[in-house]
């Protein structure tokens, strides 16, 4: 076979439940009419052979002609006669259907994932590595994961050994994307390539929502992998990959369950654009590093100009860009739903190439209680945790508690209806306290309030609410302790941009705070890190009388938990001390 009949292709696997046709043709039908109906049209390709054995083939592409972006930016230099002044971009695409027994799989070339993938089992390719190795198999290349919990969205990690998948299975991580070794006997006895195919002992193969072995394959080998995952995927998983159980949509009990936490999440977010508090969820398309490195960024508009998206925007960003362009209702829960949910944000490339293209709920992100049970709508797709888990947080944040809880530091009430800059400012001008509220040399604040003696330096840092706010919250906490800790061994830059700051403040409240003769510096001079405390106060923004030492069992936000003992790790490996603080409501 020559080699340009040869390709690697990544498999993916149709979710059939998702579609009323149960026959091949049928189902492929009512695929194509979705697909039209949403975007430009998937035309058939007809074949020189008529028979694929026990396999049902079908094969559609498109093409997308656009002038290159380019272009006009040479317009007023180049001659009028220039082939460049009418250059265009021919970009082709294609969908390969392959059929067996009750499974339809799909093989994609171009931008053809794009206009199928929302059909597509998401784990495909991470249920076939499961069946295939154990969990201390140590064949792990690479993983990317996404951030349930902690400040980190999502990574990619390589490593320079084998990794095991037991070596990488933590609370708050999803695995989306795994990178594992195939020796040459799984190649040859489970995925039937004979050894004059084999040049190589091993090869890798990538598994996410399709699965892919990294070697180039004909038609015909395609066909013949594909009869291999389908044997495999009726095998039982070897263990489990994420410590958060996913709903798939292919299990018909949960397409039920699946209905009513979409509902809830979105009453949930209606309710809080309605109050005017920005929902507590995450913003960012399921393909995060294409999205978040996109050139542009807009929201679809029917009629109208597209709104341009600033990058790292939040979901209270979009409604606020939807207000400001007349486009945003909420009269009802269905007319925000179709105003602001349903509307559609694409991104494109410096080239005006689409990238990512999906509804402003499919971008959602976050953690929501539904029937005193927790769950995490990530990328599209809900997962929950196992209930063991959560005991297993709960009880290592009360033990956390139980020496970091301190309740003497903070003593004046809080107005949970004022916020949180007017509770910091009752500590201005009190003796051995500071207010550095939206102070920020470096664009870091070093805390809210500061409280220091002859011997203790507490920095802290106060937030409304116990929920997914505490990420970001924790995050700026871990920042601010590396600049005091360069500090404590590189002089005292940073806090003297500190005292500068305040100083100039346009808030006269804050620049008439008085420092010591020798400057904010002479209080950490000599100071080792044990001395100074970073604190995380919070007030709980719930009507429930309730304290998280006492009852940590009655606040839901698991992302907080978390996030919580992720900064005590964090601060101990720096040397600093760390006390949570429960401010009391007036």
């Amino acid at each position: 076979m020559k080699e340009k009949n040869k390709v690697p292709v990544s498999i993916h696997l149709l979710n059939t439940n998702l579609f009323e046709g149960t026959s091949f043709n049928d189902t492929i039908r009512e695929l194509i009419e979705r697909v039209n109906k949403e975007d430009e049209f998937l035309t058939e390709a007809k074949f020189s052979r008529d028979e694929f054995g026990n396999f049902s083939v079908r094969l559609f592409y498109s093409h997308l002609v656009y002038p290159p972006k380019w272009r006009g930016f040479f317009d007023p230099i180049l001659n009028r006669n220039s082939a460049l002044r009418k250059a265009e971009n021919v970009s082709y695409s294609f969908v390969c259907f392959v059929g067996l027994d009750e499974n339809i799989f799909a093989i994609t070339g171009g931008f053809g994932a794009q206009k199928v993938s929302h059909m597509m089992i998401p784990d495909f390719g991470l249920e076939i590595l499961v069946r295939l190795f154990d969990k201390n198999s140590k064949v792990v290349k690479n993983i990317q994961d996404r951030g349930l919990t902690g400040n980190i969205l999502g990574q990619t990690k390589f490593y320079r050994g084998d990794q095991r998948f037991s070596d990488e299975n933590q609370f708050g991580k999803i695995f989306k994307q795994v990178q594992a070794e195939l020796n040459k006997e799984l190649l040859k006895e489970t995925f039937g390539f004979t050894e004059g195919q084999l040049k190589r002992s091993k090869s890798a193969c990538m598994a996410k929502d399709s699965f892919q072995i990294n070697k180039s394959v004909d038609f015909d080998t395609m066909l013949t992998l594909i009869s291999k995952l389908a044997a495999i995927m009726n095998k039982k998983p070897k263990f489990s990959l994420n410590k958060v159980e996913h709903l798939s949509k292919r299990k018909m009990q949960n397409l039920q369950l699946i209905e009513k936490l979409d509902s809830w999440a979105i009453n949930i977010l209606y309710n809080d654009c309605v109050k005017g508090d920005d929902p507590d969820v995450d913003f960012c398309h399921f393909k995060f590093d294409t999205f978040l490195n996109a050139d542009l960024i807009q929201i679809l508009i029917e009629k109208g100009n597209p709104i341009e998206v600033p990058r790292h925007s939040t979901f209270g960003d979009i409604v606020r860009l939807l207000k400001k362009n007349g486009d945003y209702i909420d009269d009802d829960e269905l007319l925000f739903k179709a105003s602001v949910l349903d509307r559609i944000i694409v991104s494109y490339d410096n080239d005006g190439q689409k990238l990512t293209s999906d509804s402003i709920f499919e971008h959602v992100h976050g953690e929501f209680t539904y029937e005193n049970k927790t769950y995490f709508l990530m990328d599209k797709e809900w997962y929950t945790i196992r209930p063991s888990f959560i005991k297993d947080l709960n009880e290592e944040c009360s033990e956390v508690l139980k020496y970091a809880w301190d309740n003497s530091t903070l003593t004046e009430l809080f107005n949970i209806k004022e916020r949180e800059s007017t509770y910091n400012q009752k500590y201005l001008n009190k003796a051995n306290y500071y207010v550095f509220d939206t102070i920020t040399p470096y664009n870091i604040e070093p805390c809210d309030i500061m409280k220091y003696d002859d011997t203790s330096i507490q920095l802290i840092h106060v937030k409304k609410g116990f929920d997914n706010s505490i990420r970001d919250l924790t995050s700026q906490i871990a920042i601010s302790a590396k600049l005091i800790q360069q500090d404590l061994r590189s002089g005292f830059e940073y806090i003297e941009r500190v005292q500068k700051l305040t100083q100039k403040s346009k808030r006269g409240e804050l620049s008439k705070q008085k420092f010591p003769q020798h400057g904010l510096p002479f209080i950490f001079k000599g100071k080792p890190p044990q001395q100074i405390t970073f604190c995380l106060a919070f007030v709980d923004k719930s009507t429930r009388n309730r304290n998280l030492k006492d009852h940590i069992n009655l606040f839901n936000s698991n992302i907080a938990k978390f996030s919580l003992l992720e900064l005590r790790n964090t601060l101990l490996l720096m040397g600093f001390s760390f006390k949570i603080i429960q401010i009391k409501k007036e």
